[in-house]
């Protein structure tokens, strides 16, 4: 799990939850990061996997359409919410943007907002994330992809989280050999040494062509070395499809079988996963995931369960939400070019947009962090730019949303007085 994914998994617990609660959240969240990008059909599994977990996220989402999904956890008795994700598409039917939302015991314990920018061969090449406790949103982090030919070189993450200024943290390179992924280096920021020093690598390994195995080692700063993690062996049915993967830990002095992933495909993606721990010598049922697809084969829920010695136990849940950017986001919309600017604003910004058809009529809608609509404009058809002046109004992040029959988009902008 990269440092990215663990440190907004941190600042959740940060906030003051039961033990229960936080081991739920951190262990849902790795979870749950993890099935996003075995269900992406946009990269190779290998680059699912050891790329930072939030450009396979949005790879993922891009690919699948999804405009919301709900992650759920069984708690014995009923599901309580534990996260939800709601996505934005820009008019070419690429992510703009996502919120994030974990939640606690009858309330919400964070939000996270993320943009994302494109260069012109249509690859991820920023993000930036923002982040609110409760108490207002401060800067969170931002993330930079640069690419060698086609693929992606150079991975950076600098954060913020209310220090005032971006702060390095962490940096990758990848090494390609024939077109495959052979290397992934990291590295982390040591302010006391003002230096980049060396965090994780990974090493992998190919049988024709397809993934074989993976070495996970960490680097050992009191002895400079690399330390073994783990290693992985797959047995791959094509470059996105693993029948079988075995995972085992270094002991010290040799690895030894952890875990074992076992995959059914009646279709394109997986329907059933089976876990498996190794235990006294032999494989123990562990965990158990079945994924089931509406009629336009996307996945509509994925259901998770944990063996207690004797039957499968609910555990948590997934629910995807498509909307009509997810059924074919090639299609013309009735409304295109949706942008504002500037973006951050003070105290005020040019929201414009295309409508080439209303039906009845169309509508933008102002929102704040709360819900409640702030501004209502109707309009018809042709090219149209409002301006929105938010002197009365506070610092912070707010929605405009267009609409127009059945098709609808909300974007976000930052208010920074």
């Amino acid at each position: 799990m990269k440092k990215a994914v663990i440190l907004f998994v941190l600042l959740v617990l940060a906030v003051t939850l039961s033990a229960t609660i936080q081991n739920e959240v951190e262990a849902t969240a790795k979870r749950l990061l993890a099935e996003l990008c075995q269900n992406n059909r946009s990269i190779p599994y290998v680059h699912r996997n050891y790329f930072p977990m939030t450009y396979a996220l949005t790879m993922n989402t891009r690919d699948f359409g999804c405009t919301n999904m709900l992650v759920e956890i069984w708690d014995g008795t009923e599901w309580q919410d534990a996260m939800q994700w709601d996505f934005y598409y820009d008019g070419e039917g690429r992510v703009s943007g996502y919120d994030q939302y974990f939640y606690g015991p009858g309330y919400t314990v964070a939000y996270f907002y993320y943009e994302i920018l494109y260069d012109a061969q249509d690859r991820v090449t920023e993000l930036w994330m923002d982040v609110d406790f409760g108490t207002g949103t401060v800067a969170g982090s931002h993330e930079i992809y640069t690419y060698g030919n086609d693929w992606l070189d150079h991975y950076f993450l600098e954060g913020d989280y209310g220090a005032g200024s971006y702060m390095n943290q962490e940096q990758a390179d990848y090494t390609y050999t024939s077109g495959e992924l052979t290397l992934a280096e990291y590295q982390e920021w040591e302010e006391d040494l003002t230096a980049w020093v060396n965090q994780q690598k990974y090493t992998f390994t190919y049988d024709n062509g397809l993934l074989d195995t993976v070495l996970d080692q960490w680097w050992d700063t009191d002895n400079s070395s690399w330390i073994n993690e783990y290693f992985e062996t797959f047995t791959m049915l094509s470059n996105t499809r693993p029948s079988v993967e075995i995972v085992q830990m270094w002991n010290g002095s040799a690895f030894e079988n952890s875990e074992r992933f076992s995959y059914t495909y009646p279709r394109y993606e997986h329907t059933e996963r089976l876990e498996e721990d190794w235990i006294n010598g032999g494989w123990i049922n562990a965990g158990l995931e079945q994924v089931t697809y509406n009629n336009d084969d996307l996945p509509q829920q994925v259901d998770r369960f944990i063996w207690d010695g004797s039957t499968w136990q609910d555990d948590e849940r997934y629910i995807y939400t498509y909307g009509p950017s997810g059924t074919n986001p090639n299609l013309v919309e009735p409304i295109s070019c949706i942008r504002n600017y500037p973006n951050p604003f003070n105290p005020q910004t040019t929201i414009e947009f295309s409508v080439t058809q209303t039906s009845p009529f169309g509508k933008l809608e102002i929102f704040n962090l709360k819900g409640q609509v702030i501004h209502t404009q109707e309009f018809s058809s042709g090219n149209h730019s409002y301006v929105w002046n938010a002197t009365d109004q506070a610092s912070g992040i707010y929605f405009y949303k267009i609409s127009s029959g059945d098709f609808s988009e909300t974007k976000k902008m930052i208010l920074m007085k």
